[in-house]
């Protein structure tokens, strides 16, 4: 906080925005990823996605600007469940069998970023604070993972079903992910970043941030699940269409 309040309150030493100027630009990053989920007795695993996109910018005077992106935005994460005992008919559960699951997912989306940024320094180098609001469109999703249900011999005779059998029933999971996602997701974004100027109409980027979903990730409402933590590293490329 004391690093932000030093930016606000250090002069501009020079004009290098204007109101009207029009930037556009690619951006792209890593980002890592994980979700909470209420139906999970083990809390889920963090996985390392991407995002990129193009972008275009406005400034509505030196200092702020707004930006109006589309990304490609793939998000991953992991569900490692314990053993859970098995139940016969009557209820009771089986005393030497088990079920297990673990999946890895691979969620893809269409993102829409609206950002508002506070921009401050020279022809060199400048500093910003972005804060965003997104709006992303579920394309697609991927699993990797398996089911394995153990049945004991003992507790054979209490399994009615006869696709099951003595010993290691495993069924694997490989491919898209149908009917488990929510059609879109929201939230919002904040960055502190950085351009360094490689010539007077072009920089490079770098900014570091973080993301707070707000949107259930599943499409069962009753299954409680936000995409707790997405922290991102992003970097591009900025050209100044127009200086006055």
């Amino acid at each position: 906080m004391l690093f932000i309040a030093t930016i606000l309150s250090t002069p501009i030493t020079a004009q290098v925005y204007q109101k009207g100027d029009l930037n556009i630009g690619v951006e792209g990053g890593v980002q890592f990823t994980n979700i909470t989920d209420s139906y999970t007795v083990n809390t889920p695993i963090g996985g390392v996605g991407f995002s990129l996109g193009p972008y275009v910018e406005y400034h509505v005077s030196p200092v702020f600007k707004l930006r109006l992106g589309l990304n490609y935005d793939n998000r991953k994460y992991s569900i490692n469940e314990p053993r859970y005992a098995i139940p016969d008919t009557n209820g009771n559960y089986l005393k030497n069998s088990y079920f297990q699951f673990n999946r890895d997912y691979s969620v893809n989306y269409l993102s829409i970023p609206l950002s508002l940024f506070y921009v401050k320094g020279n022809e060199k180098f400048k500093i910003y604070i972005q804060l965003s609001f997104y709006y992303s469109l579920y394309l697609n999703a991927n699993q990797e993972g398996q089911n394995h249900l153990y049945i004991d011999s003992t507790d054979y005779q209490e399994i009615p079903d006869p696709e099951i059998h003595v010993g290691h029933n495993i069924k694997e999971f490989k491919g898209p992910v149908e009917g488990l996602f929510n059609s879109s997701d929201f939230g919002i974004n904040f960055y502190l970043g950085g351009i360094i100027k490689l010539a007077p109409n072009l920089g490079l980027t770098i900014a570091p941030g973080f993301t707070v979903g707000i949107a259930n990730v599943y499409e069962n409402p009753n299954r409680k699940s936000k995409w707790s933590r997405i922290f991102k590293i992003n970097t591009g490329i900025i050209y100044t269409l127009k200086k006055k």
